[in-house]
């Protein structure tokens, strides 16, 4: 995935859940430059980053880093939850 464009879903569902990037940034636990820089697409988020993120934008990280926007079904997400890129995602947040 385009870092510009988790950067762009990023600031759609700040603006959505109608925060600044300074509150933003106080409740992720960054500086503003730093959201300005990961939603200019800049600056990389770790996933570890883009899990927080997410939990304070109330959305599922698919949101953020699918390349599909559709939501996921049940099995379309036991599919997702059991790639390499899942397994690696679950194995750092343990």
């Amino acid at each position: 995935m385009d870092d510009r464009e988790v950067g762009r879903r990023i600031a759609h569902w700040r603006r959505r859940r109608g925060l600044t990037q300074s509150l933003f940034a106080d409740r992720v636990g960054k500086s503003k430059s730093w959201v300005e820089k990961v939603e200019a697409g800049t600056r990389r988020a770790s996933l570890v980053q883009l899990d927080q993120i997410a939990a304070v934008l109330r959305i599922d990280l698919g949101l953020l880093i699918r390349q599909d926007r559709r939501p996921l079904d049940a099995n379309a997400w036991m599919a997702w939850k059991s790639g390499a890129c899942a397994m690696r995602y679950f194995a750092m947040r343990r």
